[in-house]
């Protein structure tokens, strides 16, 4: 089947990558790996699919977009021996894919690119998470399996998210762009499992990886940094599953006249190839979107016809109803530029949005999923397709300005008025956001004049941040001190209002400063705007309650926590259950977050991945979490109540990050998690919140 695609691919048109834009790519596929299991004992155990998918990947790519890609898996034979160096396009399958080699392969085709090139890694294996290494991830690092880890001996490790992210920035420093795709089991931020023995739907995930002594950090490539006035180089993550999920892959019967036989692949990699064969021209929104509509349709069918890929050859999915499940349960995970064209070379980011014509001087946005990023005020470019606005630079046909935004539709005035022969379906894209007076407000303590400068330049740079030293709610104090030591100069801290130590980042001169600055400021503008979401109809739709479990003054199994006002106060050692009541008409998910105030994380409590969102029917009651008080502190339990599911890793606190196609719930929470609503969000779509604040001695 694979070698047949070719035929169905030339028949849809060749397209090659612009050309001041080189594609370089690194395939990695694993089956077998050096120390698996049998399906019978727990641990890593070898996959079908890994290796085919790398082949039918980089089939697609060569001949629908014209990528330079090595010969290596083409002809349908696994290499006898691992391949040479290369500086456009390297594959690693089975043996070959060792931790060295995978991260070898990265450095040698980042060290050998140029500003505006392109760098696509796509890893098919087993994904996992460790517990966390740095301190910066939720309680647990993402990892991609390499051949050689797990060994008896634990002295080869996983392949952490942390040492990918360090490659993709020096890459992006250099203006170089990276586009990572992973058909893996927990790859929403980094990185397949064996849901069962039979060999129907299997997963790619491995156990929980007991954390090895600490590799030396690998090498990173050196890249000079880029000619004043180079456009920016972006980041696109595409996974099969959001973070901590499980990806499958699943048997493919293909019957071609009087032969008939059976091949495995990833069900994401199976329905990103049927995406990617169709005419070019989508962004990496486009494709995520179709993906995940894609798998979910195969999960609704019992035999998923798939797409012909040669005259009279016919793929079918055979697939039982736990295989459906799992299937349709795959939420896949898209981050980053991902209003970016598929390969297009890197550009200025704007958000594109249809509209609708009401009359010459009026156009109107209709609910789309992303409106809730719409102010008024803003202003945007009017073109007559969404290539043209995807390029910047088609031709323009007029400007317009967002003057009305309601809940589900926003209104824009056209000035001049568009001319008779406008089509009534245009597409607008976003010249100038406005965020209005409700940006996070953050206050400069101390420091030289150098250093202040330093400081207001780089915080000019952030739009969700508003300069004022008078009532802040952040601040960041330049000068020495016991919790934040000299690191070769004044070291500045991130602190909340009243001198509470957040983070430390270093000083002002330091390399990486900005960008831990960056980080930290969107952190704290995410953590605010989680803490507004509360609002009455919370408490319509249920009662929250609290309670301590044993060892209570009273000596009985339960009872209440202290409180001073609104607050809860607890001790360290305390063990809590969040009880929530249905109280609504209606059945509703609900979800429980704690926001840690003293480092700004938000880690959701009761375990959401893919499969496993609580549904609380009405009428009835249940915990949603029980845990312990493990250190002093202060923080928040946000309940959620939604009439859908929602994806958690929209609350990932990570700049670059990116939800494809969901609610507005979600939609609303992922502007919140990159700070482009400031401190304060509206209320979007049907949904409840309580926030309960804690205080931890």
């Amino acid at each position: 089947m694979i070698g047949k695609m070719t035929g169905l691919l030339l028949a849809l048109g060749l397209w090659t990558a612009a050309a001041q834009a080189e594609v370089r790519t690194l395939f990695v596929g694993i089956n077998t790996y050096q120390y698996s299991l049998p399906l019978n004992q727990e641990g890593v155990h070898n996959l079908h699919g890994a290796v085919p998918d790398v082949a039918m990947l980089k089939i697609a790519l060569r001949d629908h977009y014209g990528l330079k890609v090595d010969p290596l898996l083409l002809d349908g034979q696994i290499p006898a021996s691992c391949p040479t160096s290369s500086t456009q396009s390297i594959t690693l399958v089975n043996s070959c894919a060792t931790r060295a080699g995978i991260l070898g392969a990265l450095r040698q085709l980042i060290s050998a690119s140029k500003p505006g090139d392109i760098v696509l890694f796509y890893y098919s294996g087993h994904g996992s998470s460790q517990p966390d290494r740095d301190g910066d991830q939720h309680r647990v690092n993402s990892t991609i399996v390499p051949y050689d880890a797990r060994d008896p001996d634990r002295r080869n490790a996983d392949i952490l998210d942390v040492e990918l992210r360090d490659f993709l920035r020096v890459a992006n420093a250099g203006g170089v762009s990276v586009v990572t795709i992973f058909d893996s089991c927990s790859s929403g931020t980094a990185t397949r499992d064996i849901a069962d023995l039979r060999p129907q739907a299997m997963a790619r995930l491995a156990p929980l990886a007991e954390s090895p002594p600490s590799p030396p950090p690998p090498v990173l490539p050196s890249l000079p940094a880029p000619p004043s006035g180079t456009r920016p180089a972006y980041l696109v993550h595409l996974a099969a599953v959001a973070d901590e999920g499980v990806a499958q892959e699943v048997p493919v019967t293909i019957n071609a006249g009087s032969k008939s036989w059976v091949e495995t692949h990833g069900v994401f990699t199976r329905a990103l190839v049927e995406r990617l064969v169709q005419p070019r021209g989508a962004s990496y929104r486009d494709i995520a979107d179709d993906v995940r509509r894609t798998m979910a349709n195969w999960g609704e069918t019992q035999t998923p016809q798939l797409r012909e890929t040669a005259p009279g050859e016919t793929e079918t999915m055979a697939l039982d109803a736990n295989s459906r499940a799992r299937v349709r349960a795959q939420a896949t995970q898209a981050e980053g530029a991902l209003d970016v064209g598929f390969l297009a070379v890197p550009g200025e980011q704007a958000r594109k949005y249809p509209a609708r014509k009401v009359d010459a001087a009026t156009l109107a946005l209709d609910k789309d999923g992303r409106l809730s990023g719409v102010t008024s005020g803003s202003t945007f470019a009017i073109y007559t397709s969404a290539m043209e606005a995807e390029a910047g630079d088609g031709t323009v046909i007029g400007h317009a300005v967002v003057t009305a935004v309601g809940d589900y539709t926003a209104q824009l005035t056209v000035n001049p008025p568009l001319s008779a022969s406008a089509p009534d379906q245009l597409t607008l894209r976003e010249t100038n956001h406005v965020y209005g007076a409700t940006r996070l407000r953050m206050g400069i303590q101390g420091g030289t004049a150098a250093e202040r400068a330093v400081v207001l330049n780089q915080l000019a740079q952030l739009s969700f941040i508003q300069h004022d030293d008078r009532t802040p709610a952040y601040v960041i104090a330049l000068g020495n001190s016991p919790d934040c030591p000299a690191q070769g100069g004044n070291a500045a801290s991130f602190r909340r209002a009243d001198n509470t130590m957040i983070a430390c980042i270093g000083p002002t001169a330091a390399p990486g400063f900005a960008d831990k600055l960056g980080k930290t400021a969107r952190a704290a503008a995410n953590f605010m705007a989680l803490a507004s979401l509360h609002n009455d109809n919370g408490a319509k739709l249920a009662a929250i309650n609290f309670n301590k479990i044993g060892n209570c003054s009273d000596g009985s199994s339960q009872c209440d926590f202290d409180r001073n006002g609104k607050m809860v106060i607890v001790t360290v050692g305390d063990k809590i259950s969040v009880n929530v009541e249905n109280t609504a008409g209606h059945d509703f998910f609900v979800y429980a977050l704690f926001m840690d105030a003293t480092n700004l994380q938000v880690l959701p409590l009761n375990a959401v991945d893919n499969n496993n969102d609580t549904l609380l029917t009405r009428g009835n009651g249940r915990n949603v979490y029980v845990g312990t008080f493990k250190r002093p502190g202060r923080g928040s339990i946000l309940v959620l109540m939604t009439e859908s599911p929602i994806n958690i890793a929209a609350l990932r606190q990570d700049a670059t990050r990116d939800v494809a196609g969901f609610n507005d719930l979600e939609q609303l929470l992922l502007l919140a998690g990159t700070g482009s609503r400031g401190d304060t969000v509206p209320r979007t779509g049907n949904w409840g919140a309580t926030l309960t604040d804690f205080s931890v001695k």
